[in-house]
């Protein structure tokens, strides 16, 4: 038989480790945020061509935005784009409120060129006979 000290006692006990069990639960859900990048932070893209970027850090939820581009998967860790002009372009990455951003240089496609022949001068045809 239990006195009213011993389940007072109990009833503490179970209490404390309901709390720490709550506390140890807490604590495993809690999600860590490193630095957000996106990469390449700089690439170089011939017009036709497409530009990957990824992203890491962040909480590992991504959110992707880019002027004058409509995203498929907005919500990936990357994704290629094709542009259908030149110039600059930002890509903007965001993730636990950091903002990352990457450029692309979209250049224009070099013109084909043809190639250079060097003109040689046939020589003699051999004759079987020695050279004076």
């Amino acid at each position: 038989m239990l006195t009213n000290n011993h389940a007072f006692s109990v009833l503490v006990f179970f209490a404390a480790m309901a709390v720490a069990l709550v506390g140890v639960g807490m604590m495993a859900s809690a999600q860590t945020t490193t630095t957000l990048t996106c990469a390449p932070a700089t690439q170089n893209v011939t017009l036709g061509n497409n530009a990957a970027v990824t992203a890491s850090g962040g909480d590992g939820t991504y959110t992707w935005s880019a002027p004058g581009l409509n995203i498929v998967n907005p919500t990936g860790t990357g994704f290629s784009a094709n542009y259908a002009s030149i110039g600059m372009k930002t890509i903007t990455v965001t993730s636990a409120g950091q903002t990352a951003s990457c450029t692309v240089n979209v250049l224009a496609s070099s013109a084909t060129s043809t190639p250079t022949t060097t003109s040689t001068t046939p020589g003699l045809p051999s004759t079987g006979e020695p050279a004076e």
